[in-house]
C-alpha cells in the first residue's frame, strides 16, 4: 500500500457501501428508503476524529499537502518506488505531489494565509529550489501549478515572467481568482511597472477587468482589489503602447473605475480622453459608466457617439438597448434591438431580446401567455444563449423568489384575493406540521387590514422526525415550542438593524446584487449583529400592505441570511457558520429555503467551502420529513446542483430528485 493510499484510509475516507447502522437509521425514521432523498441520507458514521475526504475538495488537497510535509522520511524513500498510482506532476518526489496540492489550495483560494504559509513552508523544505517543485520538462502544465510559479517568479523578484505567465493562466481559465489576489501586491511598489512590457500590463488589466462584475454586483470583498487595480490603470505608461493600443487602454481605465465603483473618478478621465483624443472606445467607456451611475439619457447620447465613430459595430446600440432592457423601458429597448437587426437580421442577442420586449409591451403576465412570441421558445431549442438566459426568468429563484405554498399560506391567499373579513379566532385544522412563519404572516395580514382575528392551528399527524425539532445541535434557538405550535424564540431585534434590513428587502429581487449589497451591510454590522439578523427572521418588520406579506417575508428572510452570510470570513468557528446552521438545521421553516439560497451564494462565491455546504444539504435531506409538505425542498436539490465540488454523477443523481418532485407536484 502506498502512501497516499495509506493517508486515505487513514482520513476514513467515506466508502459507497452502507455501513452496519443503515437499518438502524431507517428503522428510527430519519428516511424512507424508498424516497429518492433517500439516496443522500449519510447510512455511516465515521470514525471519531477521522475526515471524510473527497477527492478535489480543499480539505482533502490541505490533508495531503499538510500530511506530506510531516511525513517519515522512511515513508517518503518508499513512495518514491510506489507506481501503484498516477498521482499527476513530479509524482516521483513526495515534496513535489504534496506541493501540487498546494496548488490546488491556492487555486480555491490565492490570498488565504494559513496556505500561501504552507506554500513557503514547501518552498523551504525544497532548499528553495523551485525547479523539485515544479519541473518545467517532461511534465503536463497545469493552471494551478503554472499559477503558482508565476507567484514564486514575483516573489523571487522575476516580476516580467510573473505577469506574462500569469496573464496566459488567466487567458487560459477566464474565471481563475489570482489576478484581484496578487497583481495589485506585484505592480503596486514604485519601479515595478518599470520593466514591464506596457503591453503585457494591458492585457493583465483588461483580463481584470473582463472578471469583474459591475459595481452594483461587486462583492464586498472585492472592493478594495478593484480599486487598486483602477489606481493601477492610471500608472500605466501610454508612450510606451503602440498607437492602436492606447484607445483600449483608455477602455480598460474608465471600465476599471466603472466596476470598482470610482464613479466621478472614472468620469472625469473618461472626459479627459474624450476632450484628447476621442474614439469609439472613450465613447463607450464614458457612456457604460453614465449607465451604472442610472443617468440614462446622458447614456444614450454617449452610446450614439461610439457609433459615429464606428458605424460598423453595433456593440453601442447593444448596450443602449439593455441598458433600457434593465429599466423595463420596454418600447425603447425594442426600438434599439429593431435598429440593429435592421442591420444584421437575425442577430443572436437582439433579435431574441426585442422579442422579449414586444411580448412585455403587450403583457403583464409573470409566465408565458398567449401573447407569448413563440419564436423566442424556438430560438431557445435551438440553442440561442439569450434566449435561453431569458427563460431564467421564469426559473424559481433565478429569475424571482417563489411565494410560500403551505396550506396556511394557501389560506391567506384566498382570504385576501376575496376580500374576506375576519374576526375572533380562525381556527385550521391542518393535515400535518406546517412552517411557523405562516403564523407570522397571518398575524401581519391581521394587523395591516385591521382585522380582530387570531389564528389557532391544530394538526392531525405530527411528521417523523419532528419538523419543529432541529434536526442536530445548532448555535442559536430561533424558535420554541408553546403547545402545538412554534413561537419566536428570540427578543426583537434592534430597530437601527430592522430598518437596515428592510431598505434593503423593499428593492426588486436581483440575487447577485440583493448579495453584493448585503455584504456592504454586513461589513457595516459586524459578526456581533448575528442575533438580532436572526430576530429579524422571527420578527419580520411589518408589510407596506396586507397582499404583499407572503412575498414580504421570504424576501426579508433572504436578506438577513444574505447578511449572515458575509458577517466573517472562514467557516469553523465562524459566526455566519452557527448562524447560517442554525437556520438550515433547526425547525424547519420558510427561512430554510433562505438559508439553503445563501450557503449555495456562499459556496459558490468561496468554492473552499463548497464541501462543507454540501454536508449541511446531506444532513438536511436525509432528515426530510416523512409526510407532509416540505416547504424547502425544491430550493434544496435545485441549489445543491449549483455546488461546485459535485461530481458529474452526483449532479445526475439531484436531477432525478428533482424530476421526482416535479411528478409528485404534478
Amino acid at each position: 500500500m502506498g502512501f497516499f493510499d495509506k493517508l486515505e484510509q487513514a482520513a476514513g475516507k467515506n466508502e459507497k457501501e452502507p455501513g452496519p447502522g443503515a437499518e438502524a437509521s431507517r428503522a428510527a425514521g430519519a428516511v424512507d428508503p424508498a424516497h429518492p432523498f433517500a439516496r443522500f441520507a449519510r447510512e455511516e458514521e465515521l470514525p471519531e476524529g477521522a475526515l471524510e475526504l473527497r477527492e478535489g475538495s480543499a480539505r482533502f488537497h490541505e490533508f495531503i499537502a499538510r500530511a506530506t510535509l510531516d511525513m517519515p522520511e522512511e515513508d517518503a524513500h518508499s513512495h518514491e518506488h510506489d507506481h501503484d498510482h498516477d498521482h499527476g506532476p513530479g509524482c516521483g518526489d513526495p515534496l513535489a505531489h504534496g506541493f501540487m496540492h498546494v496548488c490546488e489550495l491556492l487555486a480555491y483560494d490565492p490570498a488565504r494565509p494559513e496556505w500561501l504559509e504552507l506554500m513557503e513552508r514547501y518552498l523551504a523544505a525544497a532548499g528553495g529550489d523551485l525547479a523539485r517543485l515544479l519541473p518545467e520538462d517532461g511534465e503536463d502544465r497545469y493552471f494551478a501549478s503554472e499559477a503558482a510559479r508565476a507567484l514564486l517568479f514575483a516573489r523571487a523578484g522575476r516580476l516580467r515572467e510573473a505577469v506574462e505567465l500569469l496573464a496566459m493562466v488567466q487567458q487560459a481559465k477566464s474565471d481563475a481568482p489570482y489576478l484581484e489576489a496578487w497583481v495589485p501586491d506585484w505592480l503596486e511598489p514604485a519601479g515595478a511597472l518599470e520593466g514591464l512590457p506596457p503591453s503585457v500590463v494591458l492585457q493583465i488589466l483588461t483580463q481584470a477587468l473582463v472578471a469583474l462584475p459591475e459595481a452594483a454586483s461587486l462583492e464586498v470583498q472585492r472592493e478594495e482589489s478593484a480599486r487598486r487595480l483602477a489606481r493601477l490603470a492610471r500608472r500605466l505608461p501610454l508612450a510606451g503602447l503602440p498607437d492602436e493600443l492606447r484607445s483600449t487602454a483608455d477602455m480598460t481605465l474608465i471600465g476599471l473605475h466603472r466596476k470598482a465603483g470610482l464613479f466621478a473618478e472614472g468620469l472625469e478621465l473618461a472626459r479627459e480622453r474624450i476632450a484628447s483624443r476621442p474614439s469609439w472606445h472613450t465613447h463607450i467607456g464614458e457612456a457604460l459608466l453614465l449607465r451604472e451611475q442610472g443617468e440614462a439619457e446622458a447614456a444614450l447620447a454617449g452610446f450614439r457617439r461610439a457609433l459615429e465613430h464606428n458605424p460598423a459595430d453595433l456593440t453601442a446600440l447593444l448596450e443602449a438597448g439593455d441598458m433600457f432592457f434593465e429599466r423595463e423601458e420596454w418600447a425603447r429597448a425594442g426600438e434599439l434591438y429593431a435598429e440593429v437587426l435592421g442591420r444584421e437580421p437575425a442577430h443572436e442577442w437582439a433579435e431574441p431580446s426585442a422579442l422579449w420586449c414586444q411580448w412585455r409591451t403587450s403583457s403583464d403576465s409573470p409566465f408565458p401567455d398567449d401573447a407569448f412570441p413563440k419564436h423566442l421558445l424556438d430560438l431557445a431549442h435551438a440553442g440561442n444563449g439569450r434566449a435561453r438566459m431569458l427563460f431564467g426568468n421564469f426559473h424559481p429563484y433565478e429569475g424571482f423568489l417563489p411565494q410560500p405554498r403551505d396550506a396556511t399560506a394557501n389560506v391567506i391567499a384566498q382570504i385576501l384575493e376575496e376580500g374576506q373579513e375576519l374576526s375572533g379566532e380562525v381556527k385550521l385544522t391542518l393535515s400535518n406540521v406546517e412552517a411557523p412563519s405562516n403564523a407570522l404572516a397571518f398575524a401581519q395580514v391581521a394587523r395591516l387590514a385591521s382585522y380582530d382575528a387570531t389564528l389557532a392551528v391544530s394538526y392531525e399527524h405530527v411528521a417523523r422526525p419532528d419538523p419543529r425539532e432541529p434536526l442536530a445541535e445548532v448555535a442559536h434557538q430561533l424558535w420554541r415550542r408553546e403547545g402545538e405550535v412554534l413561537v419566536p424564540a428570540l427578543d426583537p431585534p434592534a430597530p437601527a438593524v430592522v430598518e437596515a434590513l428592510s431598505q434593503l428587502a423593499r428593492g426588486p429581487w436581483n440575487r447577485a446584487r440583493d448579495w453584493a449589497a448585503a455584504g456592504r451591510l454586513a461589513r457595516e454590522l459586524g459578526p456581533t449583529a448575528a442575533r438580532d439578523l436572526l430576530a429579524c427572521v422571527v420578527h419580520p418588520p411589518l408589510a407596506r400592505a396586507p397582499e404583499v406579506v407572503l412575498g414580504w417575508i421570504p424576501r426579508v428572510q433572504m436578506v438577513a441570511a444574505q447578511v449572515l452570510a458575509q458577517l466573517d470570513s472562514g467557516w469553523e468557528g465562524s459566526a455566519r457558520k452557527g448562524a447560517l446552521l442554525a437556520l438550515l438545521h433547526g425547525p424547519r421553516d420558510w427561512s430554510t429555503e433562505a438559508a439553503i439560497l445563501a450557503l449555495t451564494d456562499l459556496a459558490q462565491r468561496e468554492p473552499a467551502h463548497s464541501l462543507e455546504v454540501g454536508e449541511a444539504f446531506e444532513a438536511l435531506a436525509a432528515a426530510r420529513p416523512d409526510s407532509g409538505f416540505v416547504a424547502y425542498e425544491e430550493a434544496l436539490f435545485s441549489q445543491w446542483l449549483g455546488l461546485p465540488h459535485l461530481w458529474d454523477e452526483e449532479r445526475a443523481e439531484l436531477v432525478k430528485v428533482l424530476e421526482a418532485l416535479e411528478q409528485d407536484a404534478g
